[in-house]
């Protein structure tokens, strides 16, 4: 299930988690906490959706970049952790941004979309 709109603005340079919940059908049809155990996610922000380069790419396969949260206590929940250096020297603008994660059984499964409204550095 594709979460649509999910836009945040900050200010460039600035140090943002971005806690992402993701969720999928069941066979009746109920929403339920995906399990992340060994999915690999990325996150990318671009200057529009048909950007072919992306400005930041952020994987889980470095903690310190996408923290996968504990699949008990936190099944389905994993933060994307956005530092200074990933938007220092960027221009005031609104960026396009999204979420895909390959699951344990290789599909592959677009989590979210959005914009960022970033604004100037404050200092």
């Amino acid at each position: 299930m594709v979460l649509t709109g999910q836009d945040f603005d900050m200010n460039a340079g600035d140090d943002v988690n971005l806690e992402v919940h993701v969720q999928k059908e069941d066979e009746t049809g109920a929403l339920v906490d995906e399990d992340l155990t060994d999915a690999d996610i990325t996150w990318v922000l671009k200057e529009s959706a048909d950007s072919v380069t992306a400005l930041v790419t952020k994987t889980n396969a470095d903690p310190t970049e996408i923290e996968v949260l504990d699949q008990v206590a936190d099944k389905g929940k994993f933060v994307v952790y956005l530092q200074p250096a990933d938007t220092a020297l960027l221009a005031p603008n609104k960026y396009f941004h999204g979420v895909v994660m390959v699951d344990v059984a290789l599909e592959v499964h677009t989590v979210e979309t959005g914009y960022l409204m970033l604004a100037p550095k404050v200092i």
